[in-house]
């Protein structure tokens, strides 16, 4: 009889071992689905234009979407337009320099952020004034990148 009893408490105290393994393996697996979903989960809708993307084609209304981004309004110098950045993130290239003449539309500033490049356009014609920024700078949403007069 004793071997019996020693054999149940046995075959028990495996049952429940198997139980507690199922149970933190089941825990686990929430865990891990639970960071693949906020990983991958998209948290804006402005998308930015691939690296490369001619600015015509598909890409347009990405382009326009982010052009259309609202930021705050910057402080201007003499009565002309001001260019802001749509985003943060890095200069990549400035496309024009001081002194030419611009029109609505046109890609003043190729700003980088998180690998992909995006193409900053005037919103109206005028001649550029003045550059706020150079490649390489890191700028933040809403930060004066170009004047124009």
């Amino acid at each position: 009889m004793p071997n019996l009893i020693n054999e149940g408490v046995n075959l028990m105290f495996v049952g429940m071992g198997l139980v507690f393994l199922f149970l933190a393996l089941l825990v686990l697996l929430v865990k891990i689905m639970t960071l693949a979903v906020a990983r991958f989960a998209p948290e804006e809708e402005v998308v930015p234009v691939a690296a490369g993307a001619t600015g015509s084609g598909q890409n347009d209304s990405l382009i326009s979407v982010i052009n259309e981004a609202p930021v705050p309004a910057a402080p201007s110098g003499g009565g002309g337009e001001v260019i802001t950045s749509p985003m943060a993130g890095n200069i990549f290239s400035v496309m024009v320099s001081a002194g030419q003449t611009v029109a609505e539309g046109d890609v003043v500033i190729i700003l980088e952020a998180m690998k992909m490049e995006t193409e900053v356009r005037a919103r109206s014609g005028g001649t550029v004034s003045s550059i706020a920024v150079k490649e390489g700078d890191a700028v933040a949403v809403g930060q004066v990148l170009i004047n124009l007069s």
